[in-house]
């Protein structure tokens, strides 16, 4: 082809066509002549019955487009013409194809709410009586009343989608949604006859209609009779394979009916129609096996949003004659919540009710906080939640044939279930608790307790959940339940039990220390999991909380912890997390021992380890966070390690530049930075990264500073914070090329990471702060002080995200606090030159920006809007419209 086409038909099948490679110059092709005046004759020739249907759908889709877009084209005077072209093309395609006919009903809803503002008010009325004068149409073959009341419902379903997009003006907007409004009444007429025919395809489309103009707003008196109607549309579907489908779409138009924006002002009506609805609640017991499986769930969530949208006015019956239908509607909602079957492989609509419980439990406790006679009337239902819950939390005995994604989300839907039990606690309190303990005494002595094991294991979840919310001091029955563990034979249970066991136990770390005669066997059980490598994670951080809150009380057990963790760690069957956790409680407490006893098990435990990473140097990051948990908790007592340490840490840098090396650095510095013992060891610890990371840095320009982001991001994070913790140390390291690390932080301000840029800000914006008291720092600002201008000019005006700019405008605002009569001079030096940093730039833009940079110094959040509205205008993009809505949110 060439790129050219010798007619509309070819370039729209080319364009149809996903295998032809001249698809993009037919697009292109079609959207120039689409944009042309005399296109509009060219859309009735391909909606010709003898046209391909490809040629016909672009046809109908090419008059909406124009419709939308090109309105202002069509003279007044050809209005009518219009009209009645619409109108007979709708008609011919009554039969299909689909595809066609509903882009053509589209095009009469937009051409009606197009036309109706100024010259045909009542179009959607008008519109209605004309389609119901079947001689109208009696040219057009195969037309019959069934046929135009199907094709009226598809085109009133859209004219309130439509009213949705279609841009108008505001005046316009509100003329047409009043004369839609004021249509409203005749469309319902319509509706309530069209929704008891006995055809099924005019009741299933009366039933999509009346949700687009429920959704639109029909006046909520006159809809009594459209709620009894789709009722029992309901009861007369639900049951049938053919029709099943009306009676889903029922159930959603009576949601947004009882949804209506205006219900809330007559709770009468609320009431009402919450007893409308309740008739179909004996379906959800007569019907488990029904043709269609969206109704089940469609019917619960009428229910459940129902009980949500209404809750103030329905928890307010509780003290009333109508507290009956409430409390019926509650059964509903605990029915939904006990679903059969586990989530998400029986079912998918108990998760629906959670959030419906936690409101409940707000309102009431809330709104009625003195109010016992409602709280003692809604406590049963919770109670019956709680059994629910805990059956509903169980794991499937076939779990290991689950899907990966299947899996997931049943341990999402375990999470919502211990979020419920939490609000659940707030309303029942000890309550709750005696539910739990009496369902684990009972499953402690089961005999079956092995083979059943999921009922105990969600018994203990349920303990589990509610560990933040019980006051351990006031409750008697959490030492029984922590007692109750004792009982379990775990070695011969499913490893899950013994896994929330352990979480348990870690989460209930702060209470154990009020009863240190249970830490004994709790330590046991602890230490005894990590030698399992399917408990370990837990049992870890279990044991990690227990250390970390128990520590007052723990050095009886001190000795037993740090014997035991020596050995488990020099099995080295742990993943480096698991490792990390257990030299932490090692190394706490280790530190509660004599001090003789600590060199001994330092020796024994660390020495080794670390000889043996420093000769196989294998997985530095874990290593370098394993030590660093080691030092943090060991502190001074670890010093006559640090020798050492700094050798792994000079010898694994230069292999790997990793933020974890930099963390245990900067770790080491934060202990010993000061030690008269380890300062020298510390400068020339120091001194090495420093060297290193400037060598990685050695061909960096601001052009390809993203080549090594990661790096500048960490390295400049640490020497922000040598600087602010030991300041000294990092300026009087001889062989530091203090200058190097100021340059190249301002080469980092070009980055396109915002980490990165934000990392070297901080450090040039400390630097600068205390450069006048530090010759060294004073004299590199003096020297380089034009070029650091320079390249945040070019970050601003060319280069930097928009997201990073606030970060750039803080190295200005503390060169503007610090060096305001150098600054007015770089840049008015560097702004000078025409062009610099962008073309669209003038010589008043720039010196509105210097003026503004220069006064608002002490205005930080000023400086930074000045910063992005001149990068704005840089790149072209400034505009009265564009900075209102954007630069507020950059």
């Amino acid at each position: 082809m060439n790129g050219g086409f010798s007619s509309l038909e070819e370039a729209v099948l080319c364009f149809y066509d996903s295998n032809n490679v001249h698809r993009p110059e037919a697009q292109k092709w079609l959207t120039e002549l689409q944009n042309s005046p005399r296109i509009w004759s060219a859309i009735w020739d391909e909606l010709l019955p003898s046209k391909h249907t490809q040629l016909q759908f672009y046809g109908a889709t090419l008059l909406h487009t124009k419709l939308l877009k090109d309105w202002s084209e069509i003279p007044v005077q050809e209005y009518d013409n219009l009209k009645s072209k619409l109108l007979e093309a709708v008609v011919y395609f009554k039969d299909g194809p689909k595809v066609v006919l509903n882009r053509l009903c589209i095009s009469l809803a937009t051409f009606v709410l197009r036309i109706t503002a100024p010259y045909w008010p009542n179009a959607v009325s008008d519109l209605i009586s004309l389609f119901q004068n079947a001689t109208l149409f009696q040219n057009v073959p195969n037309v019959s009343t069934e046929s135009l009341s199907w094709l009226l419902l598809e085109i009133l379903s859209v004219v309130p989608e439509e009213f949705q997009t279609i841009l108008l003006s505001k005046n316009e907007k509100i003329f047409v949604r009043n004369s839609l409004e004021g249509d409203s009444l005749t469309v319902l007429s319509f509706l309530q006859v069209a929704l008891t025919s006995s055809n099924y395809e005019i009741q299933l489309q009366a039933l999509k209609c009346a949700k687009s103009w429920l959704e639109f707003g029909l006046p909520l008196e006159n809809c009594e009779n459209l709620l009894n109607l789709l009722i029992n549309i309901v009861s007369l579907t639900y049951s049938n394979l053919e029709t099943s489908q009306c009676s889903v779409n029922a159930i959603e138009a009576i949601s947004i009916l009882c949804a209506h924006p205006q219900i809330e002002k007559h709770p009468k009506t609320i009431i009402s129609y919450l007893n409308k609805i309740l008739l179909l609640a004996d379906i959800l017991n007569s019907s488990r096996d029904l043709p269609n499986d969206d109704f089940i769930p469609c019917l619960y969530t009428l229910f459940v949003t129902f009980g949500e949208n209404h809750l103030l006015v329905l928890t307010n019956t509780l003290k009333s004659e109508n507290r009956d239908s409430f409390l019926r509607l509650l059964c509903i909602i605990l029915q939904c919540s006990g679903a059969p079957g586990h989530y998400p492989k029986d079912e998918v609509y108990s998760i629906q009710t959670f959030n419906f419980w936690y409101q409940l439990q707000d309102e009431i406790l809330s709104a009625n906080s003195d109010d016992k006679e409602i709280e003692n009337l809604i406590k049963p239902y919770y109670r019956k939640l709680i059994l629910i819950l805990m059956q509903k939390s169980m794991y499937s005995n076939d779990m290991a044939n689950w899907s990966r994604e299947d899996k997931d989300t049943f341990r999402c839907y375990r999470q919502d279930i211990a979020d419920t039990y939490t609000y659940c606690y707030a309303l029942l309190n000890h309550e709750l608790m005696d539910i739990i303990t009496d369902h684990l005494e009972e499953a402690v002595v089961d005999p079956n307790i092995i083979t059943e094991w999921q009922k105990v294991e969600s018994y203990l979840y349920a303990f589990l959940a509610i560990s933040e919310n019980v006051i351990c001091s006031e409750n008697p029955k959490v030492l029984h339940c922590i007692l109750l563990l004792e009982k379990l034979p775990l070695s011969n249970m499913n490893v899950q039990v013994s896994q929330t066991v352990m979480e348990l136990l870690g989460s209930y770390a702060e209470w154990l220390c009020s009863v240190p005669e249970l830490l004994g066997p709790v330590l046991s059980l602890t230490l005894t999991g990590i030698e399992n490598s399917h408990l370990a994670s837990p049992a870890t951080l279990a044991l990690k909380d227990i250390v970390r809150e128990c520590k007052s009380v723990l050095l009886p057990f001190a000795q037993i912890i740090v014997d035991k963790t020596m050995v488990l760690l020099e099995k080295q069957h742990l993943k480096p997390t698991e490792e990390s956790r257990l030299i932490y409680s090692f190394s706490t407490a280790v530190s509660l021992l004599p001090e003789e006893k600590v060199i001994e098990c330092l020796d024994r435990v660390v020495t080794p380890y670390i000889k043996k990473v420093t000769n196989i140097l294998v997985s530095p990051s874990s290593t370098c966070v394993t030590i660093k948990c080691a030092v943090a908790n060991l502190g001074d007592v670890c010093c006559d390690l640090v020798p050492m340490i700094v050798d792994i840490v000079i010898t694994t840098y230069n292999r790997n530049f990793e933020n974890s090396i930099l963390d245990l650095a900067k770790q080491l510095l934060l202990l010993f930075g000061n030690n008269p013992n380890c300062c020298e060891l510390m400068s020339v610890m120091l001194k090495n990264i420093c060297e290193m990371t400037l060598a990685l840095f050695k061909n960096t320009t601001p052009e390809n500073v993203s080549n090594h982001t990661s790096s500048f991001e960490h390295f400049y994070l640490f020497c922000t914070n040598v600087l602010k913790k030991n300041c000294k140390l990092l300026l009087n390291t001889e062989g530091i090329d203090h200058a190097a690390l100021f340059r190249y932080a301002g080469f980092a301000l070009c980055a396109q990471e915002v980490p990165t840029v934000k990392s070297a800000a901080s450090f040039l914006c400390n630097v600068i702060t205390i450069s006048r008291e530090q010759d060294t720092l004073l004299s590199i600002v003096q020297m380089y002080g034009a070029e650091l201008v320079q390249l945040i000019l070019i970050a601003i005006g060319k280069v930097s995200p928009r997201n990073c700019l606030e970060y750039v405008a803080d190295v200005l605002v503390a060169l503007s606090k610090k060096y305001c009569d150098w600054l007015s001079r770089w840049l008015n030096e560097i702004l000078t030159p025409e062009g610099f940093p962008s073309s669209r730039a003038t010589p008043a833009a720039k010196k509105r920006f210097i003026k503004s940079i220069l006064r608002e110094k002490a205005n930080k959040r000023r400086v930074q809007d000045t910063t992005k509205e001149f990068s704005l205008l840089c790149r072209g993009i400034l505009n009265k419209e564009y900075v209102e809505q954007t630069t507020s949110d950059l």
